[in-house]
């Protein structure tokens, strides 16, 4: 598959569309706004991703060495790492009033399209894959490893944002789950 193939996915192309625009994050309202068109977008992303995996495990026929099985175990993991880092923060805790901070976003927002479009590509041959278990062999440790990266990257956005991670009680209350996104 050809990068530009990689970026004709739809889901790509929203991710495209919400790159937040850092000028617009003179208050809290505009800042929520743009920030979550954007994780929203990511979200759905990962939301594939994951189904992808699951689908593999699950695939009648389908029998997963115990390797392979943590390596769904480790992806899947990552997956929820990058959830926790999209939803688990306090937006009214966001520092609005540093352009400072606009920079080095957008060395994050540049990993992370990277990342993303780099992982899509693998997880798109995932999908047409006859064996899927050899996917896993191939692909799986950098499929894992990609994600871990995308989550520091999430992790370092919401820092130079000022957010704040939620309270474990605030945090049951305001975490969306996989299923929110369909």
């Amino acid at each position: 598959m050809t990068a530009s193939a990689a970026l004709s996915s739809p889901a790509l192309v929203k991710l495209l569309e919400t790159l937040p625009d850092y000028a617009m994050y003179d208050d809290l309202d505009s800042t929520h706004m743009v920030e979550s068109g954007y994780r929203l977008a990511l979200g759905r992303i990962l939301k594939t991703w994951g189904d992808r995996i699951l689908d593999l495990a699950e695939q009648p026929g389908t029998s997963l060495t115990r390797s392979q099985g943590a390596t769904v175990d480790q992806i899947m993991e990552q997956i929820g790492t990058c959830f926790r880092q999209l939803n688990a923060h306090e937006m009214s805790d966001c520092d609005t009033s540093s352009w400072r901070r606009a920079r080095p976003l957008r060395q994050c927002d540049s990993m992370l399209l990277r990342v993303v479009e780099s992982s899509q590509e693998l997880a798109t041959e995932l999908r047409f894959r006859e064996a899927r278990g050899l996917w896993l062999e191939r692909h799986g440790d950098s499929f894992h490893k990609r994600l871990r990266l995308a989550a520091r990257q999430l992790e370092r956005r919401n820092s130079l944002l000022g957010l704040k991670p939620l309270s474990a009680r605030e945090e049951s209350d305001e975490i969306f789950t996989l299923d929110e996104f369909l």
